[in-house]
């Protein structure tokens, strides 16, 4: 028996279920099924991102990130897919105020990890054929860098907040996860009806 690495996430166990038959399978290595008399050679595989769809956006983002979705705050809903080095957080909240909600955004932010700790500038972002004006923040929080892209934009009789955040490099470069999830976000990103 191979003896697995302990700094490899454990693989994900899967079975393919057909005709009553069950068969266990490896993400990405092959196996046989036995189709009537004859052994036919299959590979389950993964695709590298997973597409969102929910609050009139649709985008891709990268598989390996969690998803987490709240309710619990009156008027406002959001989606939070997390990296190890990124997130991104989708909220849908009441109202047409774009401006209104992301200095509303931006208060908290800063509020939460201290004035004196963050820095903020203004940054635009093309996005579904619109250029979007939104807030950078930096900060430093208990001996980490978190860089946050923050936007807001009217759909839909809601105001859509898109955030996008890193845990940057040493150097104070993108980490390479974070780049990965906002290419694919920017060029999947569409406002659907």
């Amino acid at each position: 028996k191979a003896k697995l690495k302990e700094n490899v996430e454990p693989p994900l166990e899967l079975t393919l279920e057909y005709s009553g038959k069950t068969v266990p399978v490896k993400l990405g290595k092959p196996f046989e099924v036995k189709v009537g008399d004859k052994a036919v050679s299959m590979k389950l595989t993964s695709k590298p991102y997973r597409v969102f769809q929910a609050a009139g956006v649709r985008f891709k983002y990268p598989a390996h990130h969690g998803f987490a979705y709240d309710d619990s705050n009156p008027g406002v809903t959001s989606w939070t897919l997390n990296g190890n080095n990124s997130l991104i957080v989708l909220a849908s909240s009441l109202g047409s105020n774009e401006n209104a909600v992301l200095s509303t955004m931006i208060g908290e932010f800063t509020s939460a990890y201290g004035r004196a700790n963050t820095r903020v500038s203004d940054i635009s972002l093309r996005l579904a054929g619109r250029t979007l004006h939104g807030k950078r923040i930096e900060a430093q929080f208990a001996q980490l860098a978190i860089r946050m892209d923050i936007f807001a934009l009217a759909h839909k009789k809601r105001v859509l907040s898109l955030m996008i955040q890193d845990a940057p490099k040493d150097d104070g470069t993108p980490s390479h996860e974070t780049l990965r999830a906002e290419k694919l976000l920017l060029e999947s990103f569409e406002l659907i009806e």
